[in-house]
């Protein structure tokens, strides 16, 4: 192991080992290789994916529509993306201005906003996943195929370990009423031109005589 060839991680440690010889630096190491491989991966798909005019979002979007069976809440996507309110309404808006999904209020709990791909958003995904398993494998395809096998089922146990599961409803399955803690107001996310709700003149009046 003496003879191994040094990362560039390796001389931060290396530094880090002369100032405190007795601080545990192994969460370190683990987290800035973990950074800086998700870095390298990221970086070489999107400029694969570019020339094609596809985003990385946009693969997370619409394969997770397609694993559910073509409809979701925007709490399922907004878990699966990992993306605050805001942002997976900016996403999904510009995916339904191109026509790729719709929204509609579930009538079962209009709390609810659904998304669903479109005949255009099924062909879209099957594009962008197919560029994407494509952008994948060219970046890889310099490591040693033993090393991605372990490195695969060692970053499944990572994740197993640090990650709370979260079960998507069946493929074809009604989607269950799941109101998002993090937007108050769903109906912002059907249509963010939509004006905001004001209140009633008359509770303004019973305010200011109360006042």
């Amino acid at each position: 192991m003496a003879d191994r060839k040094p990362d560039r991680v390796d001389p931060i440690l290396a530094y880090l080992r002369e100032l405190e010889p007795d601080r545990d630096l192994l969460a370190k190491a683990v987290a800035m290789r973990l950074r800086r491989a998700a870095h390298y991966v990221n970086s070489q798909i999107r400029r694969r994916l570019t020339p094609l005019e596809m985003d990385l979002w946009e693969l997370e979007l619409l394969s997770t529509l397609l694993r559910v069976g073509g409809s979701a809440p925007v709490a399922t996507l907004q878990d699966a993306a990992q993306l605050t309110a805001g942002a997976i309404t900016n996403r999904i808006t510009r995916l339904e201005r191109d026509g790729h999904v719709t929204r509609t209020i579930d009538p079962g709990d209009r709390r609810q906003i659904i998304v669903t791909l479109t005949a255009a958003g099924h062909r879209h995904a099957a594009e962008v996943i197919e560029a994407n398993d494509h952008a994948q494998r060219a970046t890889l395809d310099q490591i040693d195929p033993e090393i991605l096998h372990r490195l695969a089922d060692d970053l499944r146990t990572f994740l197993i370990a640090v990650e709370r599961p979260r079960r998507l409803p069946p493929r074809g399955a009604a989607v269950p009423a799941q109101p998002s803690p993090a937007d108050p107001h769903p109906e912002r996310a059907l249509s963010p031109r939509d004006p905001v709700p004001r209140p009633r003149a008359g509770r303004s009046a019973d305010r200011r005589r109360a006042g």
